[in-house]
């Protein structure tokens, strides 16, 4: 063949390349999706968002006890946001925000308290102490032995004192307290001059393992870190951060998705429960 109608051809055919190349993209006309201009051109398929709804909470225990507490620290923080308080003890608020409920060897909950230190002008009515007092002398029992008190802030030095010499079996919380936390592990103390205070070695107390309790300590470590380290934690609990917080859990209490049925009697206790914690402040 002779060469130079070989280069020839290989120049007009490299030119068609190219013009073809040049000429621009007709887009799929969208009024015919699937026609001949939609499967002309293909371009990379378009990355969709996941609209899937997030995974609950409760799904993700592992174990049907772990629901349970998780439940009952939930029902701690609801019991709370019932009656939430603005105003500060010294302004006439029924007291701080926090609460507790107690829950039996059989695993009901029996019992809810608040803290009522303004309302009874008596800083001694923490909503621990309430709950164990007024549960003890209405079923006349002399301890708590095998019960669990969640409680929606770590338990103070008296609380913690008063569970210890009442035998409760452990308490959960939902919320660190900076300040006057880790009264249970002061107590369960040893060195070299003091034991262990008598029976705080059989009672644990555990930070709740869930979402909220994770936000609301990450939440109030931020407030502190602003405030220079000298945040006043019933004065934060008053706020509207705090009151959001509380507010996602009441609604995560009253809608909660069960991993386990055998904990259906349980939370449907609970409920019932709720439904008669009263909205206004009691003394």
């Amino acid at each position: 063949m002779n060469p130079i109608k070989n280069i020839s051809l290989l120049l007009l055919f490299s030119s068609f390349v190219c013009c073809k190349s040049a000429l621009p993209v007709t887009p799929a006309d969208k009024s015919d999706p699937g026609g001949a201009s939609a499967t002309a051109v293909k371009s990379a398929p378009e990355k969709k968002a996941n609209l899937a709804p997030s995974k609950p909470r409760s799904l993700s225990k592992k174990t049907a006890a772990e629901e349970r507490d998780d439940i009952y620290t939930l029902m701690a923080y609801a019991v709370v946001h019932k009656n939430w308080q603005t105003k500060s003890t010294s302004s006439g608020g029924r007291g701080h925000n926090i609460g507790s409920v107690l829950v039996d060897p059989d695993g009901k909950v029996v019992s809810w308290a608040r803290n009522c230190n303004g309302a009874t002008s008596n800083g001694t009515q923490h909503g621990e102490v309430r709950l164990m007092t007024q549960y003890q002398s209405k079923k006349k029992l002399y301890n708590l032995k095998s019960h669990t008190i969640y409680t929606s802030l770590e338990p103070c030095a008296m609380c913690s004192g008063m569970m210890v010499m009442q035998n409760v079996g452990r308490t959960v919380y939902g919320q660190t307290d900076l300040g006057f936390g880790k009264a249970m592990e002061r107590l369960q103390y040893s060195s070299a001059k003091y034991k262990p205070y008598p029976r705080s070695e059989n009672l644990p107390s555990e930070p709740a393992k869930n979402g909220v309790r994770v936000q609301i300590d990450e939440k109030f470590a931020k407030y502190n870190q602003e405030q220079g380290g000298k945040a006043n934690i019933t004065e934060w609990l008053r706020g509207s951060e705090a009151e959001e917080l509380y507010r996602n859990a009441t609604a995560e209490f009253l809608n909660y998705q069960l991993a386990f049925e055998e904990n259906r009697d349980e939370y449907e206790a609970a409920l019932k429960l709720y439904d008669k914690v009263p909205s206004s402040p009691e003394e």
